[in-house]
């Protein structure tokens, strides 16, 4: 019995080097290719910040211009009411003159 405890002693020792060494790899690996995900979702996470402020500058933009158009056309409204107005009053005028 004692002959067959030695290689078997032997045999767990080396099969637990062989794990350590291969849980140190495995967590070497594991580490390098976290370090590499978070790299990438920084790139990520840079570039979608950059993104979205393009889009809101864009979006101002288009707002100013949007309200520009606005004030414009309000403009032509009450220019073209004041002279429908200004016509109304006029042949009113010449209604009742007549």
């Amino acid at each position: 019995m004692r002959l067959l405890q030695q290689p078997v002693d032997s045999l767990r020792l080396q099969l637990g080097q062989v794990l350590d060494h291969s849980t140190q790899l495995l967590q070497q690996e594991l580490s390098q290719l976290l370090a590499h995900v978070n790299e990438r979702l920084k790139e990520t996470a840079e570039i979608l910040h950059d993104t979205q402020q393009t889009l809101g500058d864009r979006l101002d933009h288009k707002a100013r211009v949007v309200g520009s158009l606005q004030k414009s056309l309000n403009g032509l409204e009450e220019a073209k009411g004041t002279n429908i107005e200004e016509r109304s009053a006029k042949s009113v005028g010449e209604s009742c003159q007549a």
